[in-house]
């Protein structure tokens, strides 16, 4: 452990300790007041004491979660002696909830022994295997094993088929370069738009007939302007 590092442990060692012994002491006083106080305690009171408990869990928690914590997580604590005897310093500093560390004490407090529910579970599967004949334990095993693998097969395919549908969308384009352009050029400048040719009987505003009126040969000569007549004749004579 180099300089800085052992520094911040010892930091991050000090902050838990301060931490711990502030929720020591909250907890000691709030049991104190219920234990003396009995059905006359404040319950307002009470609510508080539950606060501001709950609150200095909270931040040990917060503290423990932070990435400061990392410097006791990945430290490996290993008892330097295990003897039967009482030892005075280690209860004086555990204030008597510790009186020595033998071959019993340290799977509890090293956490190298799993919680009672857990062993009572695991004893009783072991009892459970025993009963089961070798051969059927095999055909359980070949059962299981052929399941497990029918799974991962069928998610590895699906992924493998959720992953090529993905990139084929993703690499198909969702419009055309040629249609835009196109589209963007008829609204500025109208190229290649048309009128359309309305089929039936069109108004021509100039004469009030209709195109199809004056497509006839009889009304075409109706609609023929008559020449204009020249004379020598004057006004007055």
């Amino acid at each position: 452990m180099v300089r800085g590092e052992e520094k911040q442990f010892e930091v991050t060692i000090d902050r838990l300790l301060e931490y711990t012994k502030n929720l020591k002491v909250s907890l000691e006083f709030f049991i104190h007041k219920i234990e003396t106080e009995g059905d006359k305690v404040d319950w307002p009171q009470v609510l508080d004491s539950f606060t501001s408990i709950c609150g200095q869990i909270n931040t040990l928690m917060r503290f423990t979660r932070d990435n400061r914590s990392q410097f006791i997580e990945n430290r490996v604590v290993l008892p330097l002696l295990l003897t039967p005897d009482r030892d005075e310093e280690l209860a004086k500093l555990t204030e008597n909830r510790v009186f020595m560390v033998n071959h019993e004490m340290v799977p509890c407090y090293l956490r190298t022994k799993p919680d009672p529910e857990i062993e009572e579970f695991d004893k009783s599967l072991q009892a459970k295997a025993s009963t089961i004949s070798p051969d059927v334990a095999v055909k359980q095993i070949n059962a299981m094993t052929k399941l497990v693998d029918n799974i991962v097969n069928t998610i590895k395919a699906n992924s493998t088929r959720a992953d090529t549908e993905m990139s084929r969308q993703s690499m198909k384009p969702s419009f055309e370069n040629a249609d835009t352009n196109s589209l963007i050029m008829a609204i500025s400048t109208g190229k290649g738009l048309t009128i359309s040719q309305h089929r039936g009987k069109q108004a021509d505003p100039s004469t009030g007939t209709s195109k199809a009126e004056s497509s006839r040969p009889g009304m075409q000569k109706q609609n023929v302007k008559a020449p204009e007549l020249k004379t020598n004749i004057k006004a007055g004579m």
